[in-house]
């Protein structure tokens, strides 16, 4: 306590007055960082996906220049993983095998159809397992995915429910 006011007594970084806290410019910035920091996390966890409700959904991932002795290990029934960390991503409902794209002699397309129940959001974004499945030729939209006895990536070429 000092001699000019006697009943000012400081604690901590404010001062308290009369029982009234008085806060200093750390207080509102350190105030202001926790708030900051909790909007990004909600922002981080739930952005952009509003979801609307559960439905049945096929899409189509496109996996070039795939050698043609390794066409026949995946079948229709075969369940979808993702290769990351393994969630389900849904069961091969067909696939097709064409010419490669590439003219590689040895080499083929593979189109593989996969079904899966999806949460599709309020503006049409479906997510399994967490991952939206997007149709885009974006590097960033490969999906790698393996079956028990084949691995494959590419990108996804249409989506329906």
């Amino acid at each position: 306590m000092s001699f000019s006011d006697k009943n000012e007594k400081r604690e901590g970084t404010g001062t308290r007055r009369r029982g009234i806290f008085h806060a200093t410019v750390a207080d509102i910035f350190i105030a202001a960082l926790i708030v900051v920091v909790i909007a990004g996390l909600y922002a981080y966890l739930f952005g952009g996906i509003a979801v609307g409700e559960i439905d049945e959904i096929s899409y189509v991932i496109r996996v070039e220049s795939v050698r043609s002795e390794l066409t026949d290990r995946i079948s229709v029934g075969d369940k979808v993983y993702r290769v990351s960390d393994g969630e389900y991503m849904g069961t091969v409902r067909a696939y097709e095998v064409q010419n490669s794209s590439v003219s590689e002699p040895d080499k083929s397309d593979l189109y593989v159809t996969i079904s899966v129940s999806a949460e599709v959001g309020n503006d049409g974004v479906c997510v399994v397992s967490g991952t939206k499945i997007l149709v885009s030729s974006k590097e960033e939209y490969i999906y790698e995915l393996r079956t028990a006895d084949f691995y494959f990536e590419g990108g996804c070429i249409s989506v329906t429910k």
